[in-house]
């Protein structure tokens, strides 16, 4: 005879506490994929669409993204793990100093190295810098190119005074079109 004592007891049903914010509850585990990629900047958005399931042509992904859900998800993922805008910008002004190490060889043995300058590295960081404070103007804000001159010549038949007929040429000279 078996003993009761020796059953499997049953398991308790429990639910685990997730942190996740009510107002993201509505997402599906696709989409919190898709933001939890974006948001390590590991990967490219296509990179990370296909790799958390979607197609480019996925319906429902076009309406989270329109409505910025996903947007919001990634926002409160990279606040949550400490990337808010003052990290980027504390990141950004790192970079504003970085250098690079360079290895010198002879016969594949290394005799030297220094650290220089990585003027790539300041020069991006200063562009996204300036980018962020306004400095470079909309493209869409350029003023459209001024029109061409108006030229017209007109010819016209005339009869000369001694009765001949000949052609008078009438040059008009005005501003645009």
């Amino acid at each position: 005879m078996v003993d009761p004592s020796d059953s499997p007891k049953p398991r308790k049903k429990y639910r685990r506490r997730s942190t996740l914010p009510k107002r993201f509850s509505h997402l599906n585990m696709r989409e919190r994929r898709l933001g939890e990629l974006v948001s390590s900047g590991k990967l490219s958005v296509s990179d990370a669409m296909r790799q958390a399931g979607f197609s480019d042509t996925s319906q429902s992904l076009r309406d989270s993204v329109n409505k910025g859900d996903i947007r919001q998800y990634v926002r409160w993922l990279l606040d949550t793990e400490g990337g808010s805008p003052l990290e980027a910008v504390r990141v950004l002004t790192g970079k504003l100093k970085a250098q690079d190490t360079r290895f010198f060889q002879k016969d594949g043995i290394v005799t030297d190295q220094r650290d220089v300058e990585a003027h790539a590295i300041q020069l991006d960081a200063s562009k996204t810098i300036l980018e962020l404070h306004g400095a470079f103007p909309d493209k869409q804000e350029a003023p459209p190119p001024p029109a061409p001159p108006k030229l017209t010549i007109t010819l016209q038949e005339v009869t000369l005074p001694d009765g001949t007929k000949g052609m008078q040429r009438v040059v008009e000279f005005g501003g645009a079109a």
